[in-house]
């Protein structure tokens, strides 16, 4: 595998480069995802996306075999909060899984390098075919799944290539599919930046399809969708974390506080359907965590917002909604990430 993926690597470099020149006269920065210089076979598990969402190299920097094989080192794949459909960051380390792009240019949106997503598609349909993995995953996959049928019908059925597919779901914003690359089982699933995303059905689904005795049965998945959302208790949540290493300080009857250490707090209320957000726990009255300045403000920030996603507000640190955990144990399981590592600040 390691030679076939040199060879790949050496096509890909002058593929992007000259696309690159023929796009923009200084050329265009490029590189690939999750590094592929020790895989040695095929992983259990490949999640593919539509393109970097930003620049994290110079142009200046080589951009040689080794520089694409070695991939992104900024971020990698348990950075993509794959927990909101079911992708632990254990099981991502149990199934060995990759990180790949359909096209490799970085943009702020995907619709930047749409002209160019037709060109690039072959080479990382031929990067599946090379890893062979057990699973694929591909994000926004309505699009780009019908994208890889149409060039691989269009350019690439002479080389042996074949691709098909079924729906599992037809609903609007969460669209799912089943289906093969070369033999390759293949799941497309809405992105999980995407508006009105139904996570706990694409959670089933997902989870269904990882199983090792799923054999390509769409009405199993078509079935896990069908079982829908399970709503978390806010009770449950409550339980849970008072059995954890948390430490519960104050509490009325919707909302409870605990500290994390002597200055932050972890605030879970039931109010407005269930919300959780952190805050200095000798929060002064009408203090704007966005305008004013407090300590470590850059390091909580990062770890709350880059890191997890949450969102910022004026009242306190950041917040997060109860219904954006597909499960129980997601939700309890970043709460005690997020307030272990805020336990260093």
């Amino acid at each position: 595998m390691k030679k076939k993926l040199e060879k790949w690597a050496n096509d890909a470099l002058k593929f992007y480069n000259d696309l690159g020149m023929s796009i923009c006269d200084e050329g265009m920065d490029f590189y690939g995802q999750s590094s592929l210089t020790g895989v040695t076979e095929s992983p259990y598990l490949v999640v593919c996306g539509i393109n970097p969402g930003s620049p994290v190299h110079s142009l200046k920097e080589p951009h040689d075999t080794k520089y694409l094989l070695e991939g992104n080192t900024v971020w990698g794949l348990k950075d993509w909060k794959l927990n909101k459909v079911g992708i632990s960051d254990s099981m991502i380390d149990k199934m060995n899984a990759l990180l790949i792009n359909a096209c490799f240019f970085p943009s702020k949106a995907a619709k930047e390098v749409k002209t160019v997503m037709d060109d690039c598609a072959p080479t990382t349909i031929k990067l599946i075919d090379i890893l062979k993995p057990k699973r694929l995953i591909i994000l926004s996959g309505n699009d780009c799944m019908a994208r890889f049928k149409r060039v691989i019908k269009r350019d690439m059925t002479s080389d042996g290539f074949m691709m098909d597919y079924d729906f599992v779901s037809f609903e609007p914003n969460n669209k799912i599919l089943l289906g093969k690359i070369n033999g390759v089982m293949t799941l497309g699933i809405p992105h999980i930046s995407a508006r009105y995303l139904k996570c706990g059905k694409i959670t089933n689904v997902v989870q269904a399809f990882l199983t090792e005795d799923f054999d390509m049965d769409i009405d199993t998945l078509r079935e896990a969708y069908g079982k829908g959302y399970v709503p978390i208790s806010m009770d449950d949540v409550f339980s849970k974390l008072d059995k954890s290493n948390f430490h519960l300080y104050s509490e009325d009857s919707k909302t409870k506080r605990y500290k994390i250490n002597g200055k932050i707090a972890l605030v879970a209320t039931k109010c407005e359907k269930g919300y959780f957000y952190f805050r200095l726990i000798d929060h002064p009255n009408g203090f704007d965590y966005i305008k004013k300045d407090w300590m470590n403000k850059d390091k909580i920030l990062e770890i709350l917002i880059k890191k997890h996603g949450w969102l910022s507000a004026p009242a306190s640190f950041a917040h997060k909604n109860l219904k954006e955990y597909a499960t129980l144990d997601d939700c309890v399981e970043e709460l005690l990430e997020i307030s272990e590592q805020l336990k260093q600040c």
